[in-house]
């Protein structure tokens, strides 16, 4: 753009701005109440360039009147543009106001109320503002203030804004999946559904820590020491109940990589929880969770722990405000029946958030972030070597940070809500649990 072109675009600017400014201090000027019409109002009334809080001091108490009125502004065409662009329609009901039918004469505003008319008002004037008064009220955005006339383009951001306010009134199947949406966290709310859960994970260095994944190793776990472990988990996750208390179960089915160790494959350890509701307030919800792990799996092959765990904890969640929801969890794992100097007892703990994306009536998108920690109390690993040493663990806890996106589905009749997600999150520090771990989440609510 060269200097001529950028001083005439300069040009047009300011005179847009001294047009809007001289059009925006538009007033009543010499009128009193003996000049305004004394008929009833009707389609046969010149409203132009009467004084709008006339209309707004007769309907201040009855719904449907539009936000503007009673600023002092003028019932003008362009007004009646401008309330046609950006309402696009009726004005919606969660606002607190009726329907208000902007595609009408310019005579000012009818206000329709539970599909009747209004009663013709009186033609009485009940108050007739000083013009003094109405000067110093800011001015409203017309069409005509705008390049053109018409000032649709311009307008388009105001819109767009209106528009999405009228969406946000109506809210979709994401509003009420948002607390539910973890996907390593453990949720508070109870949910019945069915679900198919893989999980591909890897980097496990120390796998008979605490006998918290594996037996002791050269115990009742597997005869050699291993470097590092690869697993695939298919999980198939049942949970039964109301919204103050469920059952649920996970049976997995895991696909052993070791290193050193030969590949094999089998049913895991099967888990059984129950959740119970203490707390479901406005904004908290706070869920007793108790989980029970089976010795279901083959020891020696890597599929299981070879003992019982019981995990009793809290879950917590917060609605930080509609879209958004934080999360947190505690639970305490110990041992019945370990190997009395290598099992020990683990501290699971935790937080994140989900946020509400997008939201339609039968489609939603809601990202999460998660950190999850797991801290070894008391037992003992196997180092590889060499020599392969035996180490005590002493508070040692493993830090784990995730990002997912989970998506909802309304597919309507027999299958209702599906969702679908995937997460993946990695180990941080040195003394980590695991190095990677990818999740895909399939879960049908009923």
């Amino acid at each position: 753009m060269n200097r001529s072109a950028r001083l005439n675009l300069l040009c047009m600017l300011v005179a847009w701005l001294v047009l809007s400014l001289v059009r925006g201090e538009r007033t009543v000027q010499g009128q009193d109440a003996s000049s305004l019409p004394s008929g009833p109002w009707s389609e046969s009334v010149n409203w132009e360039g009467r004084p709008y809080p006339e209309v707004r001091d007769q309907h201040a108490d009855l719904p449907g009147t539009p936000p503007w009125a009673g600023l002092g502004q003028t019932w003008t065409p362009e007004l009646h543009e401008t309330g046609r662009m950006l309402g696009c329609g009726p004005i919606p009901d969660c606002l607190g106001s009726q329907n208000v039918n902007w595609d009408m004469p310019s005579a000012g505003p009818s206000v329709v109320a539970s599909d009747e008319l209004l009663p013709t008002p009186a033609p009485e004037i009940l108050l007739v503002p000083n013009p003094m008064d109405l000067a110093t009220q800011p001015p409203i955005p017309t069409a005509a203030m705008l390049p053109g006339g018409s000032g649709h383009d311009l307008l388009r951001p105001l819109r767009w804004v209106w528009m999405t306010r009228r969406a946000s009134c109506d809210q979709g199947i994401g509003y009420e999946r948002i607390a539910t949406a973890p996907f390593v966290l453990d949720i508070a709310q109870p949910m019945p559904h069915i679900g198919l859960r893989t999980d591909l994970s890897g980097g496990w260095g120390r796998p008979d820590r605490s006998e918290a994944f594996w037996a002791k190793i050269g115990g009742r776990g597997p005869l050699l020491p291993e470097r590092s472990v690869n697993y695939q988990d298919l999980t198939f996750v049942s949970e039964v109940g109301t919204a103050n208390s469920s059952v649920r179960t996970l049976v997995p089915l895991r696909m052993l990589n070791p290193d050193i160790y030969y590949n094999t494959a089998g049913l895991g350890d099967v888990q059984l929880g129950t959740k119970v509701v203490l707390l479901n307030g406005e904004y908290w919800m706070i869920t007793q969770v108790n989980d029970m792990t089976f010795n279901s799996g083959a020891v020696k092959k890597g599929l299981g722990t070879g003992h019982i765990s019981i995990a009793p904890g809290v879950l917590a969640s917060y609605q930080w405000n509609a879209e958004t929801y934080l999360h947190g969890q505690v639970k305490f794992q110990f041992p019945i029946a370990g190997d009395p100097s290598f099992s020990g007892e683990m501290l699971q703990w935790g937080f994140g958030a989900s946020h509400l994306l997008y939201d339609s009536d039968a489609f939603a998108v809601i990202p999460t972030i998660e950190a999850a920690f797991y801290s070894f109390l008391t037992g003992q690993e196997t180092a590889l070597g060499p020599p392969p040493q035996i180490l005590p663990v002493d508070s040692v806890t493993a830090s784990t940070l995730h990002f997912g996106v989970r998506t909802v589905r309304d597919f309507g009749r027999d299958f209702g809500l599906v969702e679908f997600g995937i997460s993946s999150g990695f180990g941080l520090g040195s003394a980590g649990w695991y190095d990677s771990l990818t999740r895909f989440e399939l879960r049908i609510l009923y």
